[in-house]
């Protein structure tokens, strides 16, 4: 209980320190995302370090990625967990590019609410192709990853016109446990 109350305080204090407006959450549907109770490695980048998913998220990545690999497709993480002070960090970053915040959460959510938070989510691209780059949409791995990632649980999040008024992101791809609604 502690710490869901101190992560809350934390997001409404990064949310204060950001500006972000308090009916955000309400506004674009986006919910409150929860930490995983356990990380486990997926990769480690040379330079970021490791890249951790939920240890099921994680299973069903490694299969997916093998899976691609079988089928000609290099996918490589772009990004993985992502604690609410780096989804800060990451917002910060972009102001002081001097980025509007309208335009930083059309494409990132706040802090709190990223899929990132809960170790179920990934970005991906490929060798050709910049990381977070909408040009990967219109790779023959993407065009793989739209028919075979929902076989392992995955989904992409935000798709073109999505409910929550995020821009499309064909790299971002969310596991979701088989219970639990698509």
């Amino acid at each position: 209980m502690a710490s869901i109350v101190a992560e809350e305080v934390a997001v409404r204090a990064a949310h204060h320190r950001l500006d972000i407006d308090e009916g955000y959450a309400e506004e674009t549907g986006l919910s409150r995302q929860p930490y995983p109770a356990t990380l486990v490695p997926v990769s480690i980048d040379p330079k970021r370090g490791p890249f951790c998913m939920s240890p099921d998220a994680a299973d069903a990545w490694l299969r997916l990625q093998a899976e691609a690999r079988q089928a000609g497709h290099e996918l490589i993480i772009v990004s993985t967990f992502r604690s609410v002070e780096e989804q800060e960090q990451l917002i910060r970053g972009r102001l002081d590019e001097g980025v509007s915040m309208e335009e930083i959460l059309k494409t990132s959510t706040a802090p709190g609410l990223s899929e990132h938070h809960t170790g179920e989510a990934i970005d991906v691209t490929v060798p050709e192709v910049d990381g977070l780059d909408k040009a990967f949409a219109e790779t023959e791995a993407y065009a793989w990853l739209k028919t075979k990632a929902p076989e392992l649980g995955f989904r992409l999040s935000y798709p073109e016109d999505n409910e929550h008024g995020l821009d499309f992101e064909p790299w971002h791809w969310r596991y979701k446990d088989e219970g639990e609604p698509q």
